[in-house]
């Protein structure tokens, strides 16, 4: 998980990351949230250099962004699964 803060939030610059972050491979979703950070593309890597890669090669170059953060998901626990008319 990779959060992301923008240095101001404007739908152009959003709707502009958005079109270009699922076109990744390494892309799974992508939320637009709210509190300190803007938006959290789930990205899949094979490893921690490949994360390094994918934000070095792939997040840096937008300068919209004032800070990047990422997480590390060790597990996870899915009780249901979502409708697809919830994940859109």
């Amino acid at each position: 998980m990779i959060c992301l803060r923008m240095n101001k939030n404007n739908r152009d610059e959003i709707g502009s990351f958005r079109s270009h972050v699922p076109g990744r491979d390494e892309a799974v979703s992508f939320c637009h949230v709210s509190g300190e950070d803007d938006l959290m593309p789930r990205m899949a890597v094979r490893d921690v250099e490949h994360s390094h890669e994918t934000i070095i090669n792939v997040l840096t170059v937008h300068p919209e962004f004032m800070h990047i953060e990422t997480l590390i998901i060790y597990a996870e626990r899915c009780d249901r699964r979502p409708s697809p008319s919830t994940c859109r």
